[in-house]
């Protein structure tokens, strides 16, 4: 059960920008280099991604559909819809100073109170620069779980995937780690597990390409199949 709230965990995060947010404001005076330039949620627009997903010696090959489905207004503040094809799930997301959020509703991340909002894209950072997206800690009776989750911004790298070669891809590479401190008869033990995950995104496309490891949910592998502007 666990591990596949890991898995879940994972996959919600890497996809999590999978379109982006109408907004016109440069990232450091640079033409085209700003949030909506990657990230166009543009509803014309339909994404499919070939997800490989790796448990043990397996490979789990599956296709992933994307396109943004409308806005809602939720107490005075203007969330953009994400949907998948296959799922009823939607993600909600809003922009602010270049900064993309993404609003929970709902307890999709156990470790992290509801409902809240995670930074999880940073336009305002300079290659290398990190950031903190999110930051918890659960008390239980036999002792606490400190979960964090951070993010940097590499720079921009040549992506080759099955849709074709993109250049100037920005990417991003964030760290999660879940620290489990516990009592025991010897003791106080300390339990750590981590998750490794970069993605790329090309502009006026948005999300090309995702990768992902761990220690305890398996390894992953998003690529953009096909792309198109609907009439």
């Amino acid at each position: 059960m666990l591990k596949k709230l890991f898995t879940i965990i994972v996959i919600g995060v890497i996809l999590a920008a999978a379109g982006c947010i109408f907004d016109s404001d440069e990232k450091n005076g640079i033409p085209g280099e700003y949030l909506d330039s990657y990230f166009p949620l543009n509803p014309k627009l339909v994404r499919t991604y070939h997800v490989t997903t790796y448990q043990d010696t397996l490979a789990i090959e599956s296709t992933m559909t994307r396109y943004f489905s409308g806005i809602m207004n939720y107490y005075g503040t203007r969330y953009y819809m994400l949907q998948s094809t296959g799922s009823e799930k939607t993600s909600y997301y809003r922009i602010e100073n270049d900064i993309l959020y993404r609003y929970y509703f709902e307890n999709e991340k156990y470790f992290v109170p509801y409902p809240h909002e995670e930074p999880i894209l940073d336009f305002t950072k300079q290659a290398g620069e990190s950031w903190e997206v999110v930051s918890n800690t659960i008390t239980e009776p036999d002792g606490e779980t400190v979960y964090t989750l951070t993010s940097t911004y590499i720079g921009t790298e040549t992506v080759q995937v099955p849709a074709g070669i993109f250049s100037d891809c920005v990417r991003y590479d964030n760290y999660e780690t879940w620290v489990y401190r516990y009592d025991t008869e010897e003791g106080e033990k300390i339990q750590k597990m981590e998750m490794k995950y970069s993605t790329w995104y090309a502009r006026s496309i948005g999300l090309v390409k995702a990768t992902a490891e761990g220690d305890f949910f398996g390894n992953y592998n998003i690529e953009l199949e096909t792309y198109l502007f609907s009439k």
